[in-house]
């Protein structure tokens, strides 16, 4: 679900197929072309869920500078003080970075102004290993998929953000998850829209949003949106999920199009080692990205 379709014009094959390489090579030319525009499985990009309450409240132990540590559910004086230290967060434009309140309308606080206490993490790594299973992602010793945060950010009446992709913020970042923190008296609106190669996955944050703790997590290529926030206000830390270790991670499972693909790549590799061309051979993307 995390990779970019490939493309590739027929006209560059045929034109490299003209220029003599011989119908073995034209073989495994092929075998690739139709491994890379197999149709995919439908695949898990999202997912959701709500945490344990009562540990959830208290391992949540949120410190702000500036603000000092954060009453969970959130009142609205304290909010108040949050608002005064944070920033009008801004949303990406082309290579720049803006602040646009007709595309995103929040407020951020910096990951190094937020301080978290340490019983949160077991909590968090639960999270996240029920994330990537509930992704098809096997999540092993030798590829450890790390939560780490990013920002703090405050959602008043009207707060919204309308639908972008995300980027890379740092190396290994492949996908983001999102914690909502409880807000004396809720609120209304606010949902997730999670979309993908025409699927759709959607999350209402609105519900039990006054006592509960509740999270989304999905694939950093995905085009999301959030729902303008109807009433009250919400809470969230986001972090952006990175993939460490000596391995890289894998979908559970192994597709008909991904067998087609290494075979493709196996007579590919043979035809070389036989004397045949070893010239590079360029998929578009269809979007640019940074993995």
């Amino acid at each position: 679900g995390e990779a970019s379709t490939a493309a590739a014009t027929e006209a560059q094959l045929d034109e490299d197929d003209d220029e003599g390489e011989g119908d073995e090579e034209g073989d495994w030319r092929d075998m690739l072309w139709s491994a890379l525009h197999a149709a995919a499985p439908p695949s898990r990009f999202a997912c959701s869920g709500f945490l344990e309450q009562q540990a959830g409240f208290l391992a949540a132990d949120v410190t702000v500078a500036g603000v000092g540590r954060l009453a969970l559910p959130l009142c609205k004086e304290q909010a108040v003080t949050l608002k005064s230290v944070a920033e009008q967060a801004p949303h990406g434009k082309g290579l720049r970075t803006v602040v646009d309140t007709r595309i995103r309308d929040a407020f951020q606080v910096d990951a190094s102004q937020v301080t978290i206490g340490p019983g949160w993490q077991p909590i968090l790594q639960t999270v996240v290993s029920q994330s990537a299973a509930a992704l098809d992602i096997n999540d092993t010793a030798a590829c450890i998929i790390e939560a780490r945060l990013y920002k703090l950010l405050l959602y008043e009446e009207g707060g919204h953000f309308s639908a972008h992709q995300d980027t890379e913020k740092e190396r290994g970042m492949k996908g983001t998850l999102v914690v909502q923190l409880p807000c004396c008296g809720g609120h209304t609106g606010g949902s997730l829209t999670v979309r993908h190669k025409g699927q759709h996955f959607e999350h209402k944050f609105a519900k039990d949003s006054a006592s509960s703790l509740q999270y989304a997590a999905f694939f950093a290529d995905c085009e999301h949106e959030l729902s303008p926030v109807r009433s009250g206000m919400r809470l969230v830390l986001v972090y952006n999920l990175v993939w460490v270790g000596a391995a890289a991670p894998r979908l559970v499972g192994k597709s008909p199009a991904e067998v087609q693909l290494q075979r493709a790549l196996r007579a590919w590799e043979s035809n070389i080692q036989e004397g045949g061309s070893q010239k590079r051979i360029a998929f578009l993307l269809g979007k640019l990205c940074c993995w």
